[in-house]
């Protein structure tokens, strides 16, 4: 910091300029008073500090002393952020209960994931993974934030076909978080969905006549 003020001072000067903190949020830094020069106080986590955030800069302001030279600077310390975080969700798995009266195009909400690394490492996009069943279809939609580009979803289970209960009485299907890394990372749920039985067979009998000899 000290040859950042070279020329600002007179040589003779600087090498008395001493520094102090003015600000220094949450006490995330050490100065030292005679270099100016600033170090972390502690480990410092990025996905803390600025959890899902695009940027993350944070800003201390710094007194140059003595009193005759005195100066307030401001200091920005720029985050950068890596890939470190894979998307979780919640929970491991979840149930879901629909009749097998359900037209297609009938959505159940998912729950989404949440990843702390910020735009381009965070939640990109999510898949279906239905190996078994034709029988879902996965609806996303994204709505990004204008200012830092955070992404939003809401997912839903979409009915893609009628259902039989007596056919099927029940699915297993797997939702896949994935991020925008290179390599990515993934986060998974998996999603049991129980079909509900209604009133659809009417009553057959093994045989259409039956003969009784008295």
């Amino acid at each position: 910091m000290r040859q950042s003020l070279a020329p600002l001072y007179e040589p003779s000067v600087l090498d008395h300029l001493t520094f102090a903190f003015l600000s220094n949020p949450r006490s995330l830094f050490d100065l030292d008073s005679n270099t100016g020069v600033l170090t972390a106080s502690r480990h410092l986590d990025r996905d803390q500090l600025c959890p899902g955030r695009r940027l993350c800069v944070v800003r201390v302001d710094v007194g140059v002393q003595p009193a005759r030279y005195f100066r307030k600077l401001r200091v920005e310390v720029t985050f950068a952020d890596v890939n470190d975080n894979e998307p979780r969700f919640q929970t491991t798995s979840v149930r879901l209960e629909v009749s097998e009266a359900t037209a297609p195009g009938f959505a159940l909400p998912l729950p989404t994931a949440h990843d702390p690394d910020g735009p381009p490492y965070s939640i990109d996009r999510y898949e279906l993974v239905s190996p078994d069943t034709d029988a879902f279809e996965l609806r996303v939609t994204r709505a990004d934030d204008a200012n830092d580009g955070v992404a939003s979803f809401d997912v839903r289970l979409v009915v893609a076909r009628p259902l039989d209960r007596e056919d099927a009485p029940r699915y297993r299907v797997t939702v896949l978080a994935i991020d925008g890394g290179q390599p990515e990372r993934t986060g998974s749920v998996e999603v049991e969905v129980i079909v509900g039985d209604v009133n659809d067979n009417r009553p057959v009998f093994e045989q259409a006549r039956t003969c009784y000899v008295l």
